[in-house]
């Protein structure tokens, strides 16, 4: 999950902060950029046609409302791929700072090591070759399942 959103543990500290950065996509200005491109190659379209027969520039009139109809609707179902994104995403973060972060505090002051060392044989061993040279006061993100 860190990967897939290019994010690193401490970013999961305040999940929520980190969430909105990253669900920050401005699908309105994309398409309002867009639109204004359509729109202007329509109008140049509809001058043409208006100058062959004024009954094609009203062809080209009704086709000009039938494409903002589509590209109104386009913009909609992207703005809600993104809601439903940033809903998964939200969930995805939120879970892992649960996990990384019990109760908003560090792991070794909420959870049990005795579960662990159970489990995980090696792992007092483990956590001596990765903590004996540690400085205090810095944090060590150990993978237990190393």
């Amino acid at each position: 999950m860190l990967e897939k959103y290019e994010i690193t543990v401490p970013h999961l500290f305040n999940s929520e902060q980190t969430t909105k950065a990253l669900a920050r996509q401005d699908i309105q200005e994309v398409f309002t950029m867009h639109n204004q491109r359509i729109s202007d190659s329509i109008e140049e379209l509809e001058k043409y046609m208006s100058s062959i027969d004024p009954n094609l520039g009203k062809a080209s009139a009704a086709a000009r409302a039938r494409i903002t109809g589509e590209m109104k609707t386009l913009e909609d179902k992207a703005a809600t791929a993104v809601r439903t994104q940033s809903t998964i995403m939200e969930r995805q973060i939120t879970k892992a700072s649960e996990n990384v972060y019990p109760n908003n505090s560090l792991q070794e002051r909420v959870l049990n090591i005795m579960q662990y060392l159970i489990r995980y044989d090696s792992l007092l061993d483990r956590l001596y070759d990765r903590l004996h040279n540690a400085h205090p006061g810095n944090h060590v993100l150990i993978d237990v399942g190393e």
